[in-house]
């Protein structure tokens, strides 16, 4: 072995014992003689197995180590031929992506990274949104973490689930518009501005997508049809009011690059999926 390795310390443990050895213990005169060889005896015997024992302890790690390896290395993934992927243990048979990215210690995210299968693809999309959503405390993470199962219920290995129908994004809408409708429900407009507001947050119910959102956004910032006497407004009140249809729009859906603060983005990057 290398330097530092068994050899290295049986020798020096070796020489320590026999410098102090039985023959010498045999030949000392008086008892305390014998009790200090003794007591040395004892300090290089406990200072050997000391040794011994870190060697042994490191040797585990690695051998740990090195299993955990050969371990990761018989799961594989490949693609198939719908874009997406297969993945298999180490015996070749199929498993759940989320199997797989726990046996190999990455994300489930990560593992699907690179899919082109359309349910993969909405897997991730989704995933954005519930990380979105963990940290700016719009959903509970069990709550999250189930209704995403029975969306993906393959991605999670899940029995028994048909899955599909938007479970999640259903659910993350509907606590959005109730949100909204606490605040504007029974809000009455004062001005022009707040009468714009709550027409736009009535109507939210109606948005199907981030697009339908958007296409109300437009005519209200293009002064359209019922909007028509929002020309009046100064641009610091239009500020204000694109402000709060922003908010509205971003309790029922995930607005792309959302500004989230420092901790709630470190708090993304940990989330183990």
């Amino acid at each position: 072995m290398a330097d530092g390795g068994w050899e290295s310390v049986l020798n020096s443990f070796k020489q320590q014992f026999e410098a102090v050895g039985p023959e010498k213990f045999a030949d000392a005169g008086d008892a305390d003689t014998r009790y200090a060889l003794a007591d040395k005896m004892m300090s290089s015997l406990a200072q050997g197995a000391s040794q011994v024992s870190g060697i042994m302890a490191t040797n585990k790690r690695e051998q740990i180590a090195a299993a955990e390896a050969n371990k990761k290395q018989g799961y594989k993934r490949i693609y198939n031929k719908t874009g997406g992927y297969d993945f298999l243990d180490p015996n070749g048979n199929k498993i759940s992506p989320l199997e797989w990215s726990m046996a190999k210690g990455v994300s489930v995210t990560d593992a699907l990274q690179g899919s082109y299968d359309k349910n993969d693809i909405n897997f991730l999309q989704d995933m954005d949104a519930m990380k979105l959503d963990l940290a700016t405390g719009k959903m509970d993470f069990n709550k999250a973490i189930d209704l995403m199962s029975q969306d993906y219920p393959t991605v999670f290995g899940r029995q028994g689930v048909q899955g599909g129908g938007g479970v999640y994004q259903g659910a993350r809408k509907a606590a959005g518009l109730q949100k909204v409708g606490e605040v504007y429900g029974n809000a009455q407009g004062r001005n022009d501005a707040e009468k714009a507001l709550i027409t736009f947050a009535k109507k939210a119910p109606a948005f199907n997508t981030y697009s339908d959102a958007l296409t109300e956004l437009d005519k209200i910032q293009n002064n359209m049809g019922e909007y028509g006497r929002l020309k009046k407004l100064t641009t610091t009140e239009r500020n204000d009011l694109t402000d709060q249809l922003s908010e509205i729009i971003d309790q029922i859906f995930v607005v792309p690059n959302p500004q989230l603060t420092k901790q709630q983005q470190s708090a993304i990057k940990t989330y183990p999926f």
